[in-house]
């Protein structure tokens, strides 16, 4: 636990330490693994994190977090096929999991299927209508479909819910230029 408050902190080098510590005392222990590899992830070193999200996955195989966060690391790592496989694993464990909802979406966007892209953005939603994420997310790729208006009432609600978003500020902009 306090690996993962250092992380919270940015102490990232810190927050590794404490989680290899906690993984000496019982390596066994799959949410040490994942922890690891959140904050190998966050320090930039998406290779030694997606080895921790393994072990973890070795030792939960239906560990949603885990899932999640390895989808992530894959696609970083350019993996996006592995990715969607990760995601999908999580919904099926946890298909109330927005966040494994919303980043399936993106992995599918990823690959240009727009139509289950929207599809998944829409179940994160359905899941977390307050995610600004999923708003933006989902507004993007209503753009691409062609569908303006309605991606322009998703920015505003995603601006709505944090006004903080730069990405929204930016292609409220650009849409209203088009």
């Amino acid at each position: 636990n306090l690996g993962s408050l250092l992380r919270e902190e940015r102490q990232l080098e810190e927050a590794i330490v404490c989680h290899h510590r906690a993984l000496r005392l019982r390596p066994d222990f799959p949410e040490a693994h994942s922890n690891l590899g959140n904050a190998l992830r966050d320090y930039g070193r998406p290779e030694e994190a997606a080895l921790c999200f393994e072990t973890a996955l070795r030792l939960r195989p239906a560990f949603p977090a885990a899932l999640v966060n390895y989808g992530n690391v894959l696609r970083t790592l350019g993996r996006v096929d592995e990715a969607l496989v990760c995601y999908r694993r999580a919904i099926a464990a946890e298909p109330m999991l927005a966040e494994a909802h919303n980043n399936l979406g993106t992995a599918l966007k990823d690959l240009g299927q727009w139509a289950e892209a929207a599809a998944a953005y829409r179940a994160a939603l359905t899941l977390d209508p307050q995610s600004a994420l999923a708003h933006y997310n989902l507004a993007n790729v209503l753009k691409e479909l062609g569908e303006g208006p309605q991606a322009e009432s998703l920015l505003l609600r995603a601006l709505e819910l944090d006004p903080a978003l730069p990405e929204a500020h930016l292609n409220l902009g650009n849409l209203r230029k088009d």
